[in-house]
């Protein structure tokens, strides 16, 4: 579970990267498994902020993300669960793509609301295809809503025809006084229609003010690394896969996370 950032272009590139300044459509899944379908090891197991599905729709100077998330009080008495869904538009106010480098930056603005938006079943969809228990929790009745403003910075540089490094920035602050805080830095290798990756990430979390979610984030400071690679075909469709290690932007330090991606370019 973690929100996913992947796939620029340079003017003279034909595949992907991992920052995305192309148009495209994204759907993206995220969840507290590794690659093998095992449940996270850590002490509360599949709980807490179990999954996030993500669409993004990007064209020239925009980009709008519908975000789902669900969350689980699975190891505490009566517990409940509870889905949050946002909505982000932000927009190119400042960007250039040269030779040698590129850069973007992004300001615009999101809605959060609490609810019951169908995390249960995607949950319980995953659950049956990695063979692991479904758990039955009644939706909080807890409401909560915020909005905010969003800003995002984007750069790459070219480093060989192959090698690039890049840098990401996301910053979402509302009014609840919830925020996240995004730096990642990382290096991206391209072999014909196949990009390698791997990325430092410092992330810091103040959870959206519902006592579900402020209770699946108990490490509001993270530091992990991610790993990732993608494979593009008929310079249109992209699926990439990407996991953590030592920890996770879910608000847990000891957890790890796994995410898969399709994406479509025209």
């Amino acid at each position: 579970m973690r929100l996913f950032i992947t796939i620029a272009l340079l003017s003279n590139y034909i595949y992907a990267t991992p920052i995305n300044l192309q148009n495209s459509i994204t759907l993206t899944h995220i969840n507290d498994i590794n690659l093998l379908g095992e449940t996270s090891g850590v002490t509360t197991g599949d709980d807490r902020l179990t999954g996030v599905l993500n669409l993004e729709y990007k064209d020239e100077k925009s980009l709008y993300t519908l975000s789902l998330k669900s969350y689980t009080q699975r190891h505490i008495t009566l517990g409940q669960r509870v889905d949050t869904l946002s909505f982000a538009y932000t927009r190119e106010i400042l960007g250039a793509d040269e030779e040698k480098y590129l850069y973007s930056l992004y300001i615009g603005a999101n809605y959060i609301q609490s609810g019951d938006f169908a995390g249960e079943g995607l949950q319980n969809a995953i659950h049956s295809i990695t063979k692991n228990p479904k758990y039955n929790l009644a939706y909080s009745n807890e409401k909560h809503s915020s909005f905010g403003v969003v800003f995002r910075a984007l750069g790459l540089y070219k480093i060989t025809d192959d090698i690039n490094i890049y840098s990401t920035l996301y910053l979402n602050q509302n009014i609840d006084k919830s925020n996240n805080l995004t730096l990642s830095i990382g290096s991206e290798y391209q072999y014909n229609n196949i990009s390698l990756w791997i990325e430092g990430v410092s992330n810091h979390i103040t959870p959206f003010a519902h006592s579900i979610v402020e209770y699946s984030t108990p490490d509001e400071n993270n530091n992990f690394i991610n790993i990732g690679a993608s494979f593009s075909w008929s310079q249109s469709y992209e699926i990439a896969i990407e996991t953590s290690i030592g920890g996770t932007p879910l608000g847990e330090s000891d957890d790890y996370s796994s995410l898969i991606s399709f994406r479509y370019f025209w």
